[in-house]
């Protein structure tokens, strides 16, 4: 159990050795880039914009900070990354671990009962097309750290939610959301010692514990698996 709040630059070189798929290009590199990345969450949010695009390239200035450049080639799957002058070329399964490590260490673990916009263009078709007459989508956080099951426990939802102000319709399933899908905070829950301690003791430290990343950063080959099991329940 954690004794003071989880400080990511004073972990992710630990989180990103501990990882098999990442540890053998683990290097000050390496991580100086995903230090860079994680302390810039717009500039990380808009690269994985990109790769859910299909896009093939994105250049970003970090105001007061590198300039941050990608390209993607999706017929041989692979990545060019560079960050300031520090460069690397991955795979795309390597890219989304990294990048997952990357969400996991960084963000932020909002309490329960924060008021959140959603980035409606990142929600899936059926609920695109409902919500599509609406400016904004405002979700409620009910849930937080849920994870996938079985063969997919490797992942986890970051938050589950209920529109707001609607709350549980019958019917209606919860809206399961990564953090990559967050457009901004409305309006934070109720927080104190207590929820601090569940928030970075138990939710933050079993992710890391545990080497789960967000289903965000799940390859297209999981997904398909994954979509297909849910299909058969």
């Amino acid at each position: 159990m954690l004794e003071e709040k989880i400080e990511p630059n004073q972990i992710i070189e630990t989180v990103l050795k501990a990882d098999e798929i990442i540890s053998p290009l683990v290097d000050d590199d390496l991580i100086t880039m995903a230090m860079s990345l994680g302390i810039n969450q717009a500039v990380f949010g808009e690269i994985y914009q990109v790769i859910r695009d299909r896009g093939t390239e994105i250049s970003r200035q970090v105001m007061m900070g590198p300039l941050v450049e990608a390209t993607f080639d999706w017929t041989d799957n692979v990545a060019s990354l560079q960050v300031g002058p520090y460069k690397k070329e991955l795979k795309f399964e390597q890219l989304l671990k990294f990048m997952g490590l990357i969400d996991a260490v960084y963000a932020p673990v909002y309490p329960l009962g924060t008021i959140l916009k959603i980035k409606q263009g990142m929600l899936p078709e059926q609920w695109q097309t409902m919500f599509s007459n609406q400016d904004e989508l405002l979700v409620m956080v009910v849930g937080r750290k849920q994870e996938l099951q079985n063969d997919f426990a490797d992942y986890l939802f970051d938050y589950i939610t209920v529109l707001w102000p609607l709350g549980v319709l019958p019917n209606v399933e919860p809206i399961s959301i990564s953090n990559l899908m967050i457009d901004r905070v409305i309006a934070l829950g109720h927080t104190d010692e207590l929820e601090k301690e569940m928030a970075e003791k138990v939710l933050k430290a079993s992710q890391l514990a545990n080497k789960q990343i967000s289903s965000a950063f799940m390859p297209d080959d999981i997904v398909s698996e994954y979509l297909a099991s849910i299909g058969d329940l």
